[in-house]
């Protein structure tokens, strides 16, 4: 049987969205907000285990975009410019950093955050792992003032990445990456692998040159295609199984992924419908059933 993986940012229900409207305009207080988000982070909960989803994240409902959150929790990076994500329709607030970036506030408690519902980072139940930005795709996304060494910030969020997995006492991670390393080497991860089981999807297609160096090994890489030099630094590799980006329901085919050993998508789902994602991850349960 292969595993299967749900990840990031998943649509809110017409009922969150009007939620999130109503706090918008001062309708409801922030308290009643979160409680609301914890009710449908339930749902989603359900919806992962009767599905047949073997790992799940926290659906990040209190996230208005992949960095936010982490970045609002610490100092010495601000909120810049509106700016469009890839080729999309959804825009994000472009991360300034002017010094070293590192976890000021205390992230497993309700805590209101400048544009943005409140603290808690996430709300983890069952068998929820943690999601986060990779720090690759942190510094693609960022600005920086010119005295920064940018291979300060990569370490630098490493280090604040442990304190999040030990904060929340989850060795579960999925590093989520939006842009092809091209020449660049991610060994600056190692440490993070030491000590937690680590799930990196990826973006175009690495090859074993963006790896070298590894000492430890991830849990699961997930790729666009097969490649079994990636073997060396991961324990499982895996495949994006469903589209993301388009409403189709697509069927999956077992024989197309017979060197995975974990299904998943290939971008977290918020572009999505609501239904539409409920239908996919469904499918998405199913294929790892017949494999």
């Amino acid at each position: 049987m292969v595993k299967t993986l749900v990840y990031g940012i998943y649509p809110r229900s017409a009922r969150l969205r009007r939620s999130y409207n109503r706090w918008e305009r001062g309708l409801i207080n922030i308290e009643e907000l979160s409680d609301i988000i914890r009710e449908e982070k339930e749902i989603y909960y359900n919806h992962m285990e009767e599905s047949g989803i073997h790992q799940y994240t926290d659906p990040l409902f209190n996230w208005y975009d992949i960095l936010r959150p982490v970045i609002l929790s610490m100092k010495n990076v601000r909120l810049g410019p509106l700016t469009r994500y890839l080729e999309t329709n959804t825009f994000y607030r472009m991360p300034e950093f002017e010094g070293i970036p590192e976890i000021v506030k205390n992230i497993g408690e309700f805590q209101e955050l400048e544009e943005n519902p409140p603290l808690p980072l996430y709300q983890l139940d069952r068998r929820s792992s943690i999601f986060l930005p990779s720090p690759y795709t942190v510094i693609k996304m960022s600005s920086f003032t010119d005295s920064i060494n940018q291979k300060d910030i990569l370490n630098a969020l490493i280090r604040e990445y442990i304190k999040i997995a030990k904060a929340y006492e989850r060795k579960e991670i999925v590093l989520f990456d939006s842009f092809p390393y091209n020449d660049n080497n991610i060994s600056y991860l190692d440490p993070l692998l030491e000590n937690n089981d680590v799930t990196l999807v990826t973006a175009g297609n690495p090859g074993e040159k963006n790896f070298k160096g590894l000492k430890n090994k991830f849990a699961t890489v997930v790729l666009g295609k097969e490649d079994k030099n990636i073997l060396k630094f991961s324990r499982n590799l895996g495949a994006k199984a469903v589209d993301s980006h388009r409403t189709k329901i697509e069927g999956i085919s077992s024989k197309d992924y017979e060197w995975a050993g974990v299904l998943t998508h290939g971008d977290y789902m918020d572009f999505l419908p609501r239904e539409i994602a409920d239908i996919k991850v469904n499918v998405l349960g199913k294929a790892g059933e017949r494999q």
